[in-house]
This record gives C-alpha cells, sequence and structure tokens, in this order.
C-alpha cells in the first residue's frame, strides 16, 4: 500500500510541474507599419514607403508612420497614435 501511495504521490508531483510550465500566451497581434500620403486636401494610409516623398509638415492631425493592427481609415488618425502633424508630400 505504501508503495501505491508514493507512486500516486510521484504522479502527482510530475502532473502539476508539467502545468507549471504549460503557458496559455495570448497570440501576438500581427502589427502593420502605415504611412500617411497626402492625397488632395486629405491624406490615405499605404503600408509601402512612399517612394519619391518626404515627410513634411502639415496642419493636418496626422503622423507619417503609426504602427498598428488594425488597419486605419483614410483622413483619419486612430486615437491610439501620436499626432505629429506631418505628411508624406
Amino acid at each position: 500500500m505504501k508503495r501505491v501511495k508514493m507512486a500516486f504521490m510521484a504522479l502527482a508531483a510530475v502532473g502539476s510541474i508539467g502545468s507549471a510550465f504549460a503557458f496559455n500566451h495570448a497570440g501576438k497581434k500581427n502589427l502593420t507599419t502605415y504611412y500617411a500620403v497626402q492625397s488632395g486636401s486629405s491624406f490615405i494610409w499605404q503600408t509601402t514607403p512612399p517612394a519619391h516623398k518626404s515627410c513634411q509638415s502639415t496642419v493636418q492631425n496626422v503622423a507619417c508612420t503609426i504602427v498598428t493592427a488594425t488597419p486605419p481609415t483614410n483622413g483619419q488618425m486612430p486615437a491610439n497614435q501620436t499626432v505629429t502633424n506631418q505628411v508624406y508630400r
């Protein structure tokens, strides 16, 4: 009977060690870099760096580059991003 008890205790110890290291990591969100490019009197977001354009000051509430998991809406700066008043043009 003592051997059975010892075997169950050993089994319980091994089981608890295994579950202690079984982490359930939340999946990493796929972050994407978006570039704000001047388009008429507004701006559009694109995922490729604008060729032959530079980041310049503007009166619009926008930033040249943002990194986010949610695609932004053209002409709008996402609320959780920092405004720098600059856009590619």
